[in-house]
């Protein structure tokens, strides 16, 4: 009786060798996946930092003033030239669902980056201390987002609000400054 030599590979083999090669490609691909989501959410919380950042110094350069006739940051930063070239002035109550400092000052909302950031500008007055001559003014500046991304819809709409009931991040910065406004001390 002869033998007859098996050469080939069976059925079996290749279907074990298909289920394996698929349970890497979908690991991989959920890898990528969950990587470009953490880019995206780390893009974003560094645009917020700069975008709050730019605020709070130009604000601080300017001597903490709140008198809109004088200090107007969509002015003073440029706000309409690229990059920052969509955003809406919200006044000062446009972001009450936001939590500020203190009393606000401004509010804006800002596409930039792919995203829609929320900037809410405040302040709190420190007591004046005896013998000072330039009040303490503690500077805040509020940067919110949303998590899910779904405001990436570039639109026109000034009625474009931020929704507190969807997840989002909030940046706060905060800075002590002296006020421009000259206090007289008591004799």
């Amino acid at each position: 009786m002869t033998r007859k030599l098996n050469r080939g590979v069976t059925l079996i083999e290749v279907m074990a060798a298909l289920v394996i090669a698929l349970v890497i490609a979908i690991g991989v691909m959920s890898y990528q996946y969950a990587g470009a989501q953490h880019a995206r959410k780390t893009d974003a919380r560094v645009t917020a930092s700069r975008l709050g950042l730019l605020f709070l110094e130009n604000w601080v350069a300017m001597g903490g003033i709140d008198d809109d006739a004088i200090y107007d940051p969509a002015v003073r930063l440029d706000l309409g030239l690229f990059p920052l070239d969509h955003y809406h002035d919200l006044g000062t109550d446009g972001l009450s669902v936001v939590p500020g400092l203190g009393t606000p000052f401004k509010s804006y909302s800002i596409f930039t980056n792919g995203t829609w950031f929320w900037v809410k500008l405040s302040y709190d007055e420190e007591p004046l201390s005896p013998g000072a001559v330039y009040p303490i003014r503690e500077l805040g500046v509020s940067v919110a987002w949303m998590l899910d991304f779904g405001s990436e819809i570039l639109g026109d709409d000034p009625a474009l609000e931020f929704d507190p009931g969807s997840p989002y991040d909030l940046q706060r910065l905060i800075r002590f400054s002296k006020s421009v406004i000259y206090v007289p001390p008591s004799t």
